[in-house]
């Protein structure tokens, strides 16, 4: 029995090294990426923010985690808007010449992070990004790096949801398509 998934690609990784120099690194997980694809499984969008605000120093990264969720880069360069033209391009532009038809699609946020979610909905609408599977259900936390409260959502495995409801309710006429990390 063959089985295929989708695997949520943290591009943001790739441009990073790239920037650094670490061509080698960046294109062995392209070809990663390739070679997953061309088994037949699917590449989305997944960010982890924090590596916009990375340094290699010394043969180490150095990290800021005041920069872990999407919500810190509102007012910083790059933005939010620019994160999300960055990834997704980036993943089309080493997929598509694989399918020319491929298009990302789904998006799953970095440590479960997409809330409070209305402005990353609203990016999300304009990338044509119809799917999220940032929602582990009912989990909750909040610290100084993470926060997302999961503890009411539908019982359903998967539901619409739109700007206005937020992804935790149920929307029938809304246009995103929430596919959970994990169901309880």
């Amino acid at each position: 029995m063959e089985v295929k998934g989708t695997f949520f690609w943290d591009s943001a990784m790739c441009i990073r090294h790239r920037k650094y120099g670490l061509k080698t690194i960046a294109d062995s997980i392209d070809n990663q990426m390739e070679h997953v694809f061309r088994d037949g499984h699917d590449i989305q969008l997944h960010i982890h923010p924090v590596w916009f605000k990375s340094e290699f120093k010394n043969k180490e990264w150095k990290f800021n985690n005041d920069y872990y969720r999407l919500h810190s880069f509102f007012d910083e360069i790059p933005n939010v808007e620019e994160i999300f033209e960055l990834t997704k391009n980036y993943i089309e532009d080493v997929i598509r010449p694989l399918h020319s038809d491929y298009h990302c699609r789904a998006f799953r946020a970095g440590g479960f992070c997409i809330q409070p979610e209305q402005q990353i909905l609203d990016i999300m609408e304009r990338y044509n990004l119809s799917i999220d599977s940032s929602v582990c259900k009912k989990l909750v936390t909040k610290t100084s790096s993470h926060y997302y409260d999961y503890s009411n959502t539908p019982s359903k495995c998967n539901w619409f949801f739109s700007e206005e409801s937020g992804v935790c309710k149920e929307d029938e006429k809304g246009k995103l398509f929430e596919v959970p990390v994990g169901s309880v």
